[in-house]
């Protein structure tokens, strides 16, 4: 590629024609302090098991307040409709924590990964000067996400489920059956990564998926080489996807701007033998 790989903002990369469309996870939206366990009812004395910290969450508003910011400016950004729910979950996740701050007088059980604890006195007491700031930084990027939400909600790509399902089921199994693969608990950034790849080669547009998280690459690379496995099978997606239409965007620090952490023109294929079904998924991606 002719551009330079790292930017100073997110708005160069469609200032500048790099890509018709930014596509969001989750994680680069500002909640990535969040962890495991959306819906939990947590006190405030968890707020160390939850790895939350002011340092973490200043990072996580100016996070959110510039992605809010591109986000209104260009239309060209949106998310896919499983990536919305996630963020709808973390935001519902946020609001309650935020109550824990205010904890009722009575002796109401709470939830936390695997116990129940029982509030005694000692938890109720006043929140400490740490605790206000905490809760008065996580009210701003509660207010932030609400707006967020609110703009994508209408920039949510809802394209023909029947048409994209092959895209999804192929990603998926690429990255499951080719070399080593992490355990998780769902297949959405498959489906985030298939919904880049069908609105690059079914609809010609050049797509910048925004993320922090680094299986997004292995999940693209795999797919290359799924749909390497034949000349002719996966011709036209291949085709595309050599022109570089598919870009992994990863914020290279706090600070110093963006970076194209993988583009699909990057792939070298290593001529591995891929399994027959494999390569049925990848046929079945133009019927």
């Amino acid at each position: 590629m002719l551009f330079e790989k790292r930017v100073k903002s997110l708005t160069d990369f469609l200032d500048d024609g790099v890509a018709d469309i930014l596509l969001f996870d989750n994680c680069a939206i500002g909640t990535d302090f969040i962890k495991n366990g959306s819906g939990l009812r947590l006190s405030t004395i968890f707020a160390t098991a939850n790895n939350v910290n002011v340092h973490k969450l200043r990072e996580s508003l100016r996070s959110a307040k510039a992605s809010l910011k591109v986000i209104q400016e260009y239309e060209q950004t949106g998310i896919v409709p499983i990536i919305f729910l996630e963020l709808e979950k973390k935001q519902e996740f946020l609001r309650n924590y935020l109550r824990a701050y205010n904890p009722s007088r009575d002796k109401s059980r709470t939830s936390f990964p695997g116990k129940e604890y029982r509030e005694s006195k000692r938890s109720r007491k006043k929140m400490t000067h740490h605790q206000k700031i905490e809760k008065r930084i996580l009210e701003r990027i509660c207010s932030t996400q609400e707006e967020i939400l609110q703009t994508l909600r209408g920039r949510i790509y809802t394209e023909d489920e029947r048409k994209v399902a092959p895209f999804e089921e192929l990603v998926t199994a690429a990255y499951r059956d080719i070399g080593h693969s992490v355990d998780t608990k769902n297949n959405h950034d498959e489906m985030l990564i298939a919904a880049a790849i069908y609105l690059a080669t079914q609809q010609g547009k050049y797509v910048g998926v925004v993320t922090h998280d680094t299986r997004l690459r292995s999940i693209m690379v795999k797919t290359q080489i799924a749909l390497s496995g034949d000349k002719e099978r996966g011709k036209e997606i291949k085709e595309q996807l050599a022109l570089g239409k598919v870009m992994i965007i990863k914020e290279f620090s706090p600070n110093r701007g963006f970076e194209i952490g993988y583009c699909s023109c990057d792939f070298i294929n290593d001529n591995r033998e891929i399994p027959e079904s494999l390569l049925e998924k990848v046929e079945a991606c133009y019927s």
